[in-house]
């Protein structure tokens, strides 16, 4: 007798065992549904602040407004971005502003390989200042070349656009509306950017990231 209490205490047991791993799957699944939704409406919010930044830029045609064009778009096509596709569209910028620079040799340097991630405003946001960059060497530079580095280094990710132009003044420098859009988007990364150029040496805009903004 007392052998088949124990049996049905076993039973007993076990079912209590089972119905709780059950409830913790339960559990499980329904936080796991929660938080891709969360992160659905975060993307597509994400998704509606980048149509309503680039809104703003596309007042006039210009080739700089059609750079932000090309950027908005690629940006809206996915929830998740890596470093190649960033360096992909540096790339597809330069060929952009070749268009009306052709007197410029355009150049990259990027790691074979970049492993980090970007959500939508991330990516966009890197784009959009480094297109500010680009689009700064390529108007009032006069550059023979325009080189596009990205990097990561201690924990940092790096983006350099350097030019062999005309230079700028600190005057110019401080007054460029241009300018003045990438320092904000840095300052919005908790980014850091470094100018530095000298009349008839050339520009170098160094901005860097660190990984865990992203």
């Amino acid at each position: 007798m007392e052998y088949i209490n124990y049996i049905l205490i076993g039973f007993g047991l076990g079912i209590l065992i089972v119905q709780f791993f059950k409830q913790e799957e339960k559990a499980a699944k329904k936080a796991r549904v929660k938080a891709r939704a969360a992160h659905r409406t975060r993307l597509k919010k994400q998704h509606d602040l980048i149509k309503s930044l680039a809104a703003k830029h596309n007042e006039q045609p210009s080739v700089k407004n059609e750079a932000i064009h090309i950027i908005t778009d690629y940006s809206l096509k996915s929830i998740e971005f890596s470093l190649d596709d960033l360096t992909k569209l540096i790339t597809i910028l330069q060929d952009h502003y070749k268009k009306t620079s052709s007197k410029t040799t355009f150049k990259t340097s990027f790691p074979t390989y970049l492993n980090q991630m970007l959500e939508p405003i991330h990516f966009w946001k890197l784009l959009i200042l480094t297109n500010e960059a680009l689009h700064n060497a390529v108007q009032h530079s006069a550059a023979t070349y325009i080189t596009n580095i990205v990097s990561i280094e201690n924990k940092e990710l790096v983006i350099i656009t350097h030019d062999t132009g005309v230079g700028f003044t600190k005057k110019e420098l401080t007054y460029s509306n241009g300018l003045k859009l990438l320092h904000q988007l840095v300052d919005e990364l908790n980014g850091i950017t470094t100018l530095t150029s000298t009349l008839g040496n050339g520009t170098i805009v160094r901005t860097s990231f660190p990984l865990i903004t992203f």
